[in-house]
């Protein structure tokens, strides 16, 4: 069991005093700027985790955790008057939407992780991993309304199957991740940028010639998955990646 407290300072460069401006039209006026009022985010972690050792290298385990998170900096985009902006005759065309990081409100996260090792005497074994994740600061709690959200909660699990015997190792991964946000607010619009869930395999082989010389070849997303981005809603589509597969092959020496 363990608790701690944690502090967090914004980056210089989100502290430097800086706005530009990007569509200055009749209807729409929009920037993108800095705060040097930034403050930093404080969160204080419980963890508590159970542990079982069997075998020379088999392990199941079961931890949670809940963290307790103060003035998180997220971007948001927000009606702001600058009134930088002179000589107009209209003062409306002071008011903009301004996209810049802000400090949000006390959010908490608190969720589970459960592992499970296990090597057989053959050489053979698995890994698998899942973790559950639960946040109070979503947009599906929060409504339409709210704009505050922490951008990254997801689900997330691995499972490996390997061999490692005699100099020779074999592996092959699948992870996946459950749909996700990315940013709260982004654009004119300020709506939220979603990444869909999506699972990758990855595989990778290696050699021992010698005690000192390895032989490798690694593939990354083998089945080339692709991940797709959503605005509020599934139906507003925002964006599609294809990285493809990505594979590389090489030697490894001691001296």
């Amino acid at each position: 069991a363990a608790f701690s407290e944690t502090l967090t300072r914004p980056t210089l460069s989100a502290l430097a005093p800086y706005t530009s401006y990007q569509t200055t039209t009749t209807s729409v006026r929009t920037a993108r700027g800095t705060n040097p009022n930034l403050k930093p985010f404080l969160s204080q972690n419980l963890d508590l985790s159970f542990e079982y050792y069997y075998g020379d290298a088999n392990m199941l385990a079961l931890a949670l955790y809940k963290k307790e998170i103060d003035d998180y900096i997220v971007v948001m985009s927000l009606p702001e008057t600058l009134e930088s902006i002179v000589d107009v005759e209209d003062p409306d065309w002071r008011n903009f939407t301004v996209s810049r990081p802000q400090n949000g409100e006390t959010a908490s996260i608190e969720g589970a992780e459960v592992n499970w090792t296990h090597v057989f005497e053959n050489g053979f074994g698995f890994s698998a991993n899942y973790t559950f994740v639960n946040t109070d600061a979503s947009l599906s709690a929060a409504g339409s309304v709210k704009r505050f959200a922490l951008p990254g909660i997801s689900d997330t699990g691995n499972a490996t199957v390997f061999y490692d015997r005699d100099g020779l190792q074999l592996r092959v991964a699948y992870n996946y991740r459950t749909a996700f946000l990315g940013r709260p607010s982004v654009g004119p619009s300020s709506e939220p940028v979603h990444y869909d869930d999506y699972g990758t395999f990855d595989v990778s082989a290696s050699y021992d010639l010698t005690e000192k010389v390895t032989l490798f070849v690694e593939g990354s997303n083998v089945t080339g998955e692709t991940v797709n981005k959503y605005g509020r809603y599934k139906n507003q589509f925002i964006g599609f990646e294809d990285t493809g597969a990505l594979y590389t092959f090489g030697a490894r020496a001691k001296f």
